[in-house]
C-alpha cells in the first residue's frame, strides 16, 4: 500500500508538472508572438531573403519588386506629377511606412497631397519598415535627387529601430530582417555598424544565440530590454518577462518606446537619433538642399498627449532645437485640427495615416513650407503668391479606400 501511495505521489507530481511547464510553454508561445520572449525562429525562405536583400541597407531592393508603387526613379507613384523626366521635384521625402503613407492608394497618400498644394512634384522614397539609419543611408545614396528641400519623416516608434539590428527581436514577425545601424562616438561621430552577415548554412545555429552576433543591438535575448529565452524550465522563462520593456509599458499605460526618449535609457537611443537627424541636416545643407525633419506622431503619441499634457518624444525636439536642426512637429497641428473629435478618426486598420489624416499631414506640411517661405525657388510664384491664407483640408475625408500599393518589403 505504502509503494502504491508513493508511486501515485510521484505520477501526481509529475502531472502537475507538466501542466505548470505545459502552461508555461503556451504561456511562452504567445509572449514570443510579441517580441517579448525570445523564440527562435525557423530558416526557411531565409535563403530567399539573402539572394534579393540590399548588401547595405538589408531590406530586398527597394526599386527592384514587381508592383511595388515605384516609378523608374524609386520614388513612390506621385500621380500629380507622374513623370520625373518632365518636371523634376522640387520637395523628397525619405523616411519609413509613415513617409510612404502605408494603408492608402497613391492619390490620397500625404506627399501627393502636398504635390497637389505646391503645384510641383513631391518624391516620396519611403520605405515601409525603416530605421532613421536606413533612411539617412538612402539619402546619401540618392545622389540623383534634386530637390530644393529634402524631408526626413521621423516617427517616434524609430527611436527602437536606431538601437535594432534585426527586426525580429523588436516585431517577431519578421525573422529575416536585417538592418544596420550607428553608433555615437565620443567626439559625437557617426560610427556606422553594417548589417549583419549571417549564411542560410550558419542561421539556425545563429537563432539559436543571436546574442553572440548582435553585440550592438539593444534588444539581443540577454540584455538590458528584458528579452529572455523561452527554454526549459518554461514558466521560469516567463516569469522575467514582467521586466521587459513591453511589459513596463503596457503596466505603465504609455508607448513602449516613450522610455527611450529619457537622456539617461542605457540604449543612449536619444543620442543616436539626435544624432542621426542631425546628420541628415548638415548633410542636406551641404548638397545645397533645405532640410526639414518632420515628425509624425502616431496614435498613441496624441493619447499619451491628452492623458499627460507631454509629448513621448519632447527630449528629441529638445536636442534638435539646441543643435540648430530645422523641425516640424506635426503634434500640435493634428490635435488642432481634430478639435474635439476621437484622435483615432486620423488613423487607419493598420495603424498609418487615414485618407482623412494623410490631408492634414498635407496641409500642415504645406502651411510650414509657405510660412517659412521654404519653397520659394521651388514651384510657381503663382501658386506662392495665392496660397498664404490658412491651409485647408477636407473632413470629409472617404476612409473607406483601399490601399492600392502596399510595398511588400517586410516578408
Amino acid at each position: 500500500m505504502r509503494r502504491r501511495r508513493s508511486v501515485f505521489a510521484v505520477l501526481s507530481l509529475v502531472a502537475v508538472v507538466l501542466v505548470i511547464e505545459t502552461t508555461g510553454w503556451l504561456l511562452g508561445q504567445q509572449l514570443g508572438s510579441r517580441a517579448v520572449l525570445y523564440v527562435a525562429p525557423a530558416s526557411d525562405g531565409y535563403a530567399s531573403y539573402l539572394a534579393r536583400r540590399d548588401p547595405q541597407l538589408g531590406w530586398p531592393p527597394i526599386d527592384s519588386i514587381p508592383g511595388s508603387g515605384r516609378d523608374a526613379s524609386g520614388s513612390r507613384i506621385v500621380p500629380a506629377f507622374p513623370d520625373r523626366a518632365a518636371t523634376g521635384e522640387c520637395v523628397a521625402l525619405y523616411g519609413e511606412s509613415f513617409t510612404w503613407s502605408s494603408g492608402v492608394g497613391s492619390e490620397d497618400a500625404w506627399g501627393n497631397r502636398l504635390s497637389r498644394l505646391l503645384g510641383c512634384r513631391v518624391a516620396n522614397y519611403g520605405v515601409g519598415g525603416y530605421g532613421t539609419d536606413q533612411a539617412l543611408l538612402r539619402f546619401r545614396g540618392h545622389r540623383a535627387d534634386s530637390s530644393r528641400v529634402a524631408i526626413l519623416g521621423f516617427q517616434p516608434e524609430n527611436i527602437l529601430r536606431n538601437v535594432n539590428q534585426w527586426r525580429y527581436l523588436l516585431y517577431a514577425d519578421s525573422p529575416f530582417s536585417f538592418k544596420p545601424r550607428f553608433l555615437v562616438g565620443g567626439d559625437g561621430r557617426l560610427e556606422l555598424i553594417p548589417l549583419p552577415t549571417v549564411t542560410a548554412a550558419d542561421y539556425d545555429r545563429f537563432a539559436e544565440a543571436p546574442e553572440r552576433m548582435l553585440a550592438h543591438d539593444y534588444f539581443a535575448p540577454g540584455g538590458l530590454s528584458g528579452t529572455v529565452h523561452l527554454r526549459f524550465p518554461f514558466l521560469l522563462a516567463v516569469i522575467p518577462s514582467v521586466g521587459h520593456v513591453h511589459v513596463r509599458a503596457a503596466l505603465q499605460s504609455r508607448p513602449w518606446y516613450a522610455e527611450f526618449y529619457d537622456p539617461g535609457h542605457p540604449s543612449g537611443a536619444l543620442t543616436v537619433a539626435g544624432a542621426l537627424l542631425a546628420a541628415f541636416h548638415t548633410e542636406a545643407t551641404a548638397r545645397g538642399q533645405v532640410p526639414l525633419v518632420v515628425i509624425l506622431p502616431n496614435l498613441q503619441d496624441l493619447e499619451m498627449q491628452a492623458g499627460t499634457g507631454r509629448w513621448s518624444y519632447q527630449a528629441l525636439l529638445d536636442r534638435l532645437a539646441a543643435a540648430g536642426v530645422r523641425v516640424l512637429d506635426l503634434g500640435p497641428g493634428l490635435l488642432h485640427a481634430l478639435a474635439d473629435s476621437d484622435p483615432a478618426v486620423l488613423f487607419g486598420a493598420t495603424g498609418h495615416y487615414s485618407v482623412r489624416g494623410c490631408r492634414v499631414v498635407a496641409a500642415l506640411v504645406f502651411g510650414s513650407l509657405l510660412e517659412a517661405r521654404l519653397m520659394a525657388q521651388a514651384s510657381d510664384p503663382g501658386v506662392l503668391a495665392g496660397s498664404q491664407q490658412e491651409p485647408h483640408y477636407d473632413d470629409r475625408a472617404d476612409d473607406q479606400h483601399q490601399a492600392d500599393e502596399e510595398l511588400p518589403l517586410i516578408e
